[in-house]
Order: C-alpha cells, then sequence, then structure tokens
C-alpha cells in the first residue's frame, strides 16, 4: 500500500476515499434496510421497494453515461453526494412510507450522480503512475482491500448497536453521522492535484483501463 503512495502521491486520497466508503457502506445499508423493515413490515415489500429503486438507478446511470460531461464530473459528484446525504437525514427523522419513497428517490439519484462521476477520476489517478499498465491489478487489487478494511472496522460499529440505550435513537444517530461519508468521500477526490484537468482530458483511452 505504502509503495503505491510513493509511486503516486494521489492515490492516497483515492485510498481515504474507499476506506471510508467501506466503512460505511455496509453499515448504514444494514441500519437503513432494518429501519425500512419497520415501517413496510414485510422483507418482501422491502425486496420490491429495493429492487424498484435499482431498476431506477440502472436507467439513470445509463442516461449519465450519455449525456454527463467530463469537466462537469466533479460538480455532479457533489450534488449526487448531497442528496445520498440528505437521504440518510429523512428516513430517520421521519418512518413513514412517504419518507421511505422520498429515501429511495434520493439515493437512486444520488447513488449515480455520486458514484459513477468519481469513478473514471480513480482510473485517471491510476494513469498518473509512471507504467500504469504494470500495475494496474495493483491498484485494483489495493481499493478492494481499503473497501475491505473499512468493512471490517465497521464492526465495532455494529456492536455498539447492541448498548443498552435506546436502540431506535442509536440507530438514528449512527445513520446521520455515516450519512456524510459521499460528502468525505467527494471531498478526498476533490482534494487530488489538477482534478479538472483530469475529468477534462478523460475522453482518451486510459492505459490502466486498456
Amino acid at each position: 500500500m505504502a509503495t503505491l503512495a510513493r509511486r503516486n502521491p494521489d492515490w492516497r486520497w483515492v485510498t481515504r476515499a474507499r476506506l471510508a466508503d467501506g466503512f460505511t457502506g455496509s453499515l448504514i445499508g444494514l441500519v437503513l434496510t432494518i429501519l425500512m423493515f419497520l415501517v413496510l413490515k414485510n422483507e418482501q415489500q422491502v425486496g420490491n421497494f429495493n429492487g424498484l429503486m435499482g431498476l431506477l438507478g440502472v436507467g439513470i446511470s445509463l442516461g449519465l453515461a450519455a449525456f454527463m460531461k467530463p469537466k462537469h464530473r466533479i460538480a455532479c459528484a457533489l450534488v449526487g453526494g448531497a442528496l445520498l446525504v440528505l437521504s440518510t437525514f429523512l428516513l430517520p427523522l421521519y418512518l413513514t412510507a412517504w419518507a421511505i419513497v422520498g429515501f429511495g428517490l434520493l439515493r437512486a439519484i444520488g447513488g449515480p450522480l455520486h458514484g459513477n462521476a468519481l469513478a473514471p477520476v480513480a482510473l485517471q489517478v491510476i494513469d498518473r503512475d509512471p507504467a500504469p499498465k504494470a500495475m494496474r491489478y495493483d491498484y485494483i487489487v489495493h481499493q478492494e482491500l481499503c473497501l475491505a478494511i473499512g468493512r471490517v472496522l465497521s464492526i465495532g460499529c455494529f456492536l455498539l448497536l447492541a448498548a443498552p440505550i435506546n436502540q431506535m435513537l442509536l440507530a438514528r444517530i449512527v445513520v446521520v453521522v455515516a450519512g456524510v461519508a459521499p460528502i468525505l468521500i467527494w471531498a478526498a477526490f476533490a482534494r487530488i492535484p489538477g482534478v479538472t484537468a483530469i475529468v477534462q482530458a478523460d475522453t482518451r483511452a486510459l492505459p490502466a483501463a486498456a
């Protein structure tokens, strides 16, 4: 891990973003699913709702792939991150069916805006390595390791949910606190030097993705 950061100093921002993503992703996903179940009171309805929002997210992703310009990626990621943060405030504060609908729509729109906009930036950072073709698998494995480490560390937060205090209040606090991760991830990518030049130049073939 340290070797990649020495070879490619900008990679440390991607590393921090992936750690934050791994730490909060599984934690917030589980807690939000539990909160949805408390409202819908049926596992199949939870699954149907998630499936419907997933299909909507796929459609939005296809639209973004066709129309989103590289120079707008950082701005789109910020808007998407803001929508994701807003969704984590909406459902924990208002455990109603309408809140679930609003939550689902915000995440279906914000998720692709945030994730799809930032994914090419990570590839462009890999492209800054002196030998991107030779090292691309090292970077990919490193990203997955960071996600895995973040998920393992999040186990400690799962244990907090067993604390002898108001469980609903604790779940809401966990969701709201962990929900700021998309903005932190955006901030990490925005700190990459020359990120504007990166997104404007990514119409060429990427050696790291070749």
